[in-house]
């Protein structure tokens, strides 16, 4: 006798309606990526990148690595992640 397995989900009552989601409208989607200057940090985010990239077509990285943990950014890089950017992902290694 095979394994069987229950859902404990209780059926929908509404028909689920698949939609897109358009952060960005009419711009481009760029996603920034924030490494704190921790070792790594940058490493791992560009294996994150090269996953969402294999799965979210025309998206498109712009790169911050700071210096070091307490540095702050500078204006540019501020700049660029605040406005050209839809969204920010950042990492600390250790």
């Amino acid at each position: 006798m095979g394994i069987r397995f229950f859902d404990p989900r209780p059926p929908t009552e509404a028909p689920v309606d698949a939609y897109r989601v358009d952060a960005h409208g009419d711009r481009a989607l760029v996603i920034g990526l924030l490494a704190n200057g921790f070792p790594d940090s940058m490493t791992f985010l560009d294996a994150l990148s090269a996953q969402i990239a294999a799965r979210v077509p025309d998206v498109t990285f712009a790169r911050v690595e700071k210096a070091s943990p307490p540095t702050p950014l500078t204006a540019e890089q501020h700049r660029m992640l605040t406005q050209d950017c839809v969204g920010v992902v950042a990492a600390y290694g250790h």
